[in-house]
């Protein structure tokens, strides 16, 4: 191929002097050498005229690119071709593409399927505008001639004395294969008759009603700037890259038979609703509704590729819709009207639902959310008004956190399959007034039921497990819980009516809090515990009248029994070594303290201020850093000291009964004696 060159002046600036003319692209074209090519091939150049001499000196050049040939037999010359590069992440604010490639077909014409190669040259941009193009030499039957060329008067239009004959392509057969920008109903009238656009068609800044009534395939559909009666594509099918309205209204829109789009967004644009799009079965990417009039997003039931992204739509009030297979993310964020969010992920081509991550926060109004999918990675709310929520999911990975709600709200799970387990915390702290669900519910984190206004978690609940461990406190009006397995901890505090909690934990705990609980009487499972893997501490429950049962051997952490008012013994006749403290304080009626098998508490052993305790077994215990027996009224001075006599550690009694005497007997070293 004889080289040759192209030069393009970039738009001068505005001055009272003459604009100077400004550096030009140019591009040539060289033969490769062997080292580049093996079988040969063609090296294309291009870069700026600094100088403005016309040609592409050695120390212009900005890219340079070796199209080489796939063969040495036939080779098809390599063609080059520039064309407008609007802004974005190639150039910034504009140039040149410069596309290169072999012209396989022969025609002469680089096609944009021969294109292998492209190079930017930015800064220099070019203007183009559409016109009919009549019958003849470069369409046969009539098509549209995209003129090009510098704008030399620096106005951003092209005018004719503009336009450079050997930068002017033409579209025939309805197709045109580049971007398009229509300023003009002029313009627009020269699409009527294409069918597919291969570019992106941009709708800058018309008026009135538009129509291109033969388009069924376009690369990228922009409205920008546009107040337009009407928008009529009846063919229009797919749209491969996004379908973007932006700062536009659009009172009547018609694309009735449009099935996919690559994505979908409308950013502050005017639509009366979703209807137009009620064809459409798939979104590649991301559907986007952004600062929007819409009054009501019913989504098409559709596979959607991306994310789902509804923020700042100050009039909107209901989000419902139906997404095939699965949804990366759903973002449902600062909608001031927004009172119901009704979303439902389904299994599409065999494969189940997921919904990756719901994100709902900032919405003043909301009050009613549904989500369904068979698998949930993670559900995050934020809003504080919430009356009615329901999650349907199979598995909920992530945890769910339901704090600060300021209405009294009912809570709903379910599942597709035969339960629903959620992977993380359950953890729920406000005014739930009702748990509902119709499978079991299996919980891997730590449940929560804090500040609620539950009366009562009965089998409606469907609480089946709990991993991690539970805890209800604060809950005023909670009287009665259904018996569920448990894993992990157990904390109960400050329950105003709970009477007694039943569950099955086997023989194992992982450590518990039960503190002030006016009205419990019991936790029966205790009674079966052989070991708790953790500390126990329980205080301030006036009602409480037992505890633990003749089984538990192993307490890994402190025991502290303080201030309930109700037990009369602590008999833990197993029990073999505590780590860390024991501490038995101000228990009103307690009268027996018997561990005969302990043998060590490693840091602290306190019993204080128990005025009915009368008798204190600890037989074999041999060590406990401090020991302190203090004001035990009735507790005989002498089994105390009789105990330190085989404890090594620091010990001191004070407070107790100095005038009870002491007899061995046949049930240990020591018996208390008359007083």
């Amino acid at each position: 191929m004889k080289p040759w060159m192209l030069a393009i002046l970039w738009i001068a600036g505005c001055s009272d002097e003459p604009p100077a003319p400004a550096p030009g692209v140019l591009v040539r074209s060289t033969a490769a050498s062997a080292a580049e090519c093996p079988l040969g091939g063609t090296v294309i150049s291009a870069g700026l005229d600094d100088n403005g001499d016309a040609v592409l000196d050695d120390g212009e050049v900005r890219s340079r690119t070796a199209v080489c040939n796939p063969t040495a037999i036939g080779a098809p010359p390599v063609l080059v071709r520039l064309v407008v590069e609007p802004p974005g992440a190639h150039c910034a604010a504009g140039g040149t593409a410069v596309e290169s490639g072999p012209d396989v077909d022969h025609d002469g014409a680089l096609d944009d399927a021969e294109v292998t190669h492209t190079d930017y040259a930015c800064g220099v941009p070019l203007l183009s505008r559409l016109v009919a193009e009549p019958p003849g030499a470069h369409c046969a039957v009539g098509g549209v001639a995209i003129l090009t060329g510098r704008d030399e008067d620096g106005d951003g239009v092209l005018a004719d004395v503009e336009v450079e004959a050997g930068l002017t392509s033409y579209a025939c057969d309805g197709t045109l294969a580049r971007d398009a920008v229509v300023r003009s109903a002029a313009e627009l009238a020269t699409l009527r008759g294409l069918r597919v656009i291969t570019g992106t068609l941009t709708l800058d800044g018309l008026r009135g009603d538009v129509a291109l009534p033969e388009l069924q395939h376009v690369g990228g559909l922009v409205v920008f700037d546009a107040q337009l009666a009407s928008l009529s594509l009846p063919q229009l099918e797919t749209v491969d890259g996004e379908l973007a309205i932006w700062f536009a209204r659009i009172d009547a829109l018609d694309c009735a038979r449009l099935r996919r789009v690559g994505g979908l967004r409308i950013d502050r644009g005017t639509l009366a609703d979703l209807e137009p799009f009620g064809a459409l079965e798939r979104v590649d990417h991301d559907l986007q509704l952004i600062q929007t009039s819409l009054l009501a997003a019913k989504l098409p039931t559709l596979a959607l590729g991306g994310e789902l992204e509804i923020i700042s739509n100050s009039r909107l009030d209901h989000v419902s819709g139906t997404l095939l297979g699965r949804a990366a993310v759903v973002s449902i964020i600062g909608n001031d009207s927004l009172t119901t969010v009704d979303l439902d992920v389904v299994g599409h081509d065999g494969a189940p639902s997921e919904l990756g991550s719901a994100s709902i926060g900032g919405n003043d109004q909301l009050s009613h959310i549904a989500l369904s999918a068979d698998r949930m990675r993670s559900v995050s709310l934020t809003d504080d008004w919430i009356a009615e929520l329901l999650l349907r999911a199979s598995r909920i990975d992530g945890p769910l956190l339901l704090f600060h709600n300021q209405v009294p709200f009912q809570l709903t799970l379910d599942s597709p399959g035969d339960s629903i387990e959620l992977g993380d915390d359950l953890a729920i702290s406000g005014p739930l007034e009702a748990l509902h669900s119709r499978v079991p519910v299996i919980v891997d984190g730590h449940t929560v039921f804090d500040k609620t206004l539950l009366t009562a978690l009965d089998a409606d609940a469907g609480l089946s497990e709990l991993r991690g461990g539970v805890r209800f406190s604060d809950n005023a009006h909670l009287a009665a819980v259904t018996p569920f397995r448990l894993s992990g901890t157990l904390q109960l505090i400050n329950n105003t009516v709970l009477t007694t909690l039943s569950f099955d934990a086997g023989d194992e705990l992982g450590g518990m809090a039960i503190l002030d609980n006016p009205a419990l009487v019991s936790v029966p499972p205790l009674a079966a515990l052989r070991r708790i893997r953790g500390s126990a501490d329980i205080e301030r429950n006036p009602s409480l009248t037992s505890l633990f049962g003749p089984e538990l051997i192993q307490l890994d952490g402190p025991l502290f029994i303080e201030r309930n008012d109700a037990l009369t013994a602590l008999r833990l006749p197993a029990l073999e070594r505590l780590v860390s403290d024991l501490i038995v304080g101000a228990n009103a009626r307690l009268e027996t303290v018997e561990l005969p098998r302990l043998i060590e508490a490693e840091d602290e052993l306190f019993i204080f201020d128990n005025p009915a305790l009368h008798h204190l077994q600890l037989d074999a215990l041999q060590h406990s850093d401090f020991f302190f027996v203090q004001r035990n009224p009735h507790l005989p001075a002498c089994e105390v000291l009789a105990i330190f006599a085989h404890t090594s550690g620091f010990h001191s009694q004070t407070g107790n009964d100095t005038d009870a005497s002491c007899a061995p007997d046949a049930s240990g070293p020591a018996s208390r004696g008359a007083r």
